[in-house]
């Protein structure tokens, strides 16, 4: 998977003779609304080109389509695939502009045209904590929540943000909430894997530690490339 522009097929639910083909089709078509809608536009032909990102990739499609039947919903006497947890998640790591981004997008959209069900969130910590901090008019408890318990979140640019207090409440708060609950976590940021788990505090680096895959990316600022 070398092409920019070219999504890879990674799993296709809807050639899985478990589920039913046009349910998983039908979702398939949802997902790809909800994808053009959401993603920015600069990463709306962003795919897994990544090896290690992509074995994970499949590894999490493939582990939610052979989880038992009772955590699906039937659909005509067949079960409907659908995002599990109690999966590993994935640190990806590397200089600016080597396209953790750009990967990180890729997965959504892999998971999107998968066929699998699911609530997705990405945001990038400093937009996360920009949204959560109190304010006038805003539930803080209830805009949490939505970070917290979506199926699939994505936090961008992990370790930007200043350190204070309250940044290292909110964000063990979210992680902690995530590692307990299992549900699956995509983690980009510069920071160096042993520096990540020293980030904040040891509570946060334990679980991210504790509970992730590593992928790692090399190169030079491909944003510069282009620039130029």
């Amino acid at each position: 998977m070398t092409s920019e522009n070219t999504s890879p097929v990674i799993v296709n639910l809807a050639d899985d003779d478990r589920f039913d083909r046009h349910v998983v089709l039908d979702r398939q078509a949802f997902n790809r609304e909800q994808w053009a809608e959401r993603v920015p536009r600069h990463y709306r032909n962003a795919v897994v080109t990544d090896p290690q990102v992509s074995a994970w990739t499949e590894r999490l499609i493939n582990h939610s389509a052979h989880v038992s039947t009772d955590l699906n919903r039937p659909v005509d006497g067949k079960p409907f695939p659908r995002l599990a947890g109690r999966h590993r998640w994935l640190l990806v790591n590397g200089n600016t502009g080597t396209g953790k981004t750009f990967q990180a997008w890729g997965v959504v959209r892999a998971l999107c045209e998968s066929g699998l069900s699911f609530r997705w969130q990405f945001v990038s910590e400093v937009d996360l904590l920009a949204r959560l901090r109190p304010r006038h008019g805003v539930d803080s408890e209830t805009e949490f929540a939505r970070y917290a318990n979506t199926d699939l979140l994505v936090l961008d640019d992990y370790g930007v943000a200043k350190k204070s207090e309250w940044v290292e409440d909110v964000v063990f708060r979210l992680i902690n909430h995530r590692h307990n609950e299992e549900l699956p976590t995509l983690i980009t940021t510069n920071l160096p894997p042993d520096q990540v788990l020293k980030h904040l505090d040891d509570r946060i680096g334990s679980r991210i530690g504790g509970m992730s895959d590593v992928a790692a990316l090399f190169g030079g600022d491909r944003r510069m490339v282009r620039a130029a």
